[in-house]
């Protein structure tokens, strides 16, 4: 097999509209930043991404966050490795639906799949006026809580200033993801070498007379 179809990693952004996913996209693949940019549909970039003496091509899903589209969701979702949940640090309501994604993500992937939480547009939070409403910011104290609950990585991010933090965390999920894998592996070889010698005592059992 190419390694170069092997070496596949799948990655898929979910959350409300509007939280910024396409934005964190565009800054995985070093791309300007648009205000303008939203998604109403479902698209994918690719990146090559090294670890160790292993290129990756990484795969990352952008899906609409829309309630009509949650369904076709079920669709990009199912073979993924990594799901990274996000949500807008200025809209407790998107930190509020992250439970409804992180339910539907290990429903569809089951427990061993790699959960990141994206605190995202963190500029908004940094610039707020002192006279605002304090309650509709997530603080980061609350985004890491809510991450470490669900087993998740945490990461504030910001698509337009700081693009780069969100690029360390995918590569930061990628080596959680690759870890997780060999346990797992180690893990299957340790119960198929258990059930291999139960099974042979139980061969000679029948065997005998």
């Amino acid at each position: 097999m190419d390694k170069k179809i092997k070496n596949i990693i799948k990655i898929v952004l979910v959350g409300e509209s509007t939280v910024g996913k396409t934005c964190l996209i565009r800054a995985f693949l070093d791309k300007k930043f648009q205000d303008t940019v939203s998604s109403f549909s479902f698209e994918s970039v690719k990146k090559e991404i090294k670890r160790g003496d292993t290129t990756y091509n990484v795969f990352l899903w952008d899906t609409a966050g829309q309630e009509k589209f949650r369904s076709l969701g079920k669709l990009f979702i199912k073979d993924s490795q990594i799901v990274i949940l996000v949500y807008d640090m200025a809209n407790r309501k998107s930190f509020k639906e992250l439970s409804f994604w992180a339910n539907y993500a290990e429903e569809l992937l089951g427990k061993y799949v790699t959960l990141g939480v994206a605190g995202n547009k963190i500029d908004l939070f940094q610039n707020a006026n002192e006279d605002e409403d304090d309650d509709k910011y997530i603080s980061y104290e609350e985004g890491k809580k809510y991450a470490d609950e669900i087993g998740a990585l945490f990461r504030e991010t910001s698509a337009k200033e700081s693009p780069k933090d969100f690029q360390d965390f995918v590569v930061e999920l990628i080596d959680k993801f690759l870890n997780n894998r060999k346990e797992t592996e180690k893990e299957w070889e340790v119960l198929s070498f258990e059930k291999y010698n139960k099974m042979k005592k139980k061969s000679k059992c029948f065997g005998s007379k």
